[in-house]
């Protein structure tokens, strides 16, 4: 529904080349706002690319001079014309980099407002496999969910952290999740998608099963197929 959004706004206002469209969307219904339309190449066009495989920026660049995308050949394939959009058999995870092991004493909640200073992006077989990878690419001296636990607080006190929310939220969820808190819980008081927090559940699971058979590379094989 986003994508033929993005289509139709692109047909109306005549774009031609890069542009980037921001949508929000309500979770609990199919209401949709156009946050900003920018008719250019931008940093999310780098990620998009990378993430993707697709050279936005160079198409863009062929675009301005006239061709047309059944014109251009797309260089990843070598074969099929840019036209094709690239169906991916992998997830690409981002997380942004914020600078507050620099900063100690800066806000730490997060808003509307740009605090983050750079980006990781991870690229796995599965979410859960990305998203690790992402985890141990920020170097924050973290290499997993459970390098920041939170033992001086309550389940209630944690819960309540989670909004609004810091740096550190994922690693709230993760801990809760350990902790048997529910997903629902989770939910109700993040509006973090529950999607996504079934996956971080999945890998607390997983975190369990190794702790009890030491490092079984069997059961991590089974467990990220």
């Amino acid at each position: 529904m986003l994508r033929d959004a993005a289509l139709k706004i692109i047909r109306a206002l005549k774009i031609e080349g890069g542009v980037n469209i921001q949508l929000a969307l309500d979770p609990d219904s199919l209401r949709y706002y156009i946050i900003e339309v920018n008719p250019r190449v931008s940093r999310s066009s780098a990620l998009a690319s990378k993430a993707t495989g697709y050279p936005i920026a160079k198409m863009a660049a062929k675009i301005a001079i006239g061709l047309t995308l059944d014109e251009i050949v797309n260089p990843v394939t070598g074969t099929t014309k840019a036209e094709f959009e690239p169906a991916l058999d992998y997830v690409a995870v981002k997380i942004p980099r914020w600078p507050f092991d620099k900063f100690t004493e800066a806000d730490r909640e997060l808003g509307t407002q740009m605090k983050a200073t750079g980006e990781v992006m991870a690229i796995g077989r599965n979410f859960e496999t990305a998203l690790m990878k992402a985890i141990r690419s920020l170097e924050i001296g973290t290499f997993a969910l459970d390098d920041l636990t939170y033992s001086d607080l309550r389940n209630q006190d944690l819960l309540n952290r989670l909004m609004p929310a810091t740096d550190e939220r994922l690693f709230m969820v993760a801990d809760l999740l350990r902790r048997g808190i529910t997903i629902g819980q989770i939910h109700e008081k993040s509006q973090i998608d529950e999607f996504f927090l079934d996956k971080i559940l999945h890998l607390i699971e997983i975190e369990k099963e190794l702790k009890m058979h030491v490092l079984d590379f069997k059961i991590l094989k089974i467990a990220i197929s």
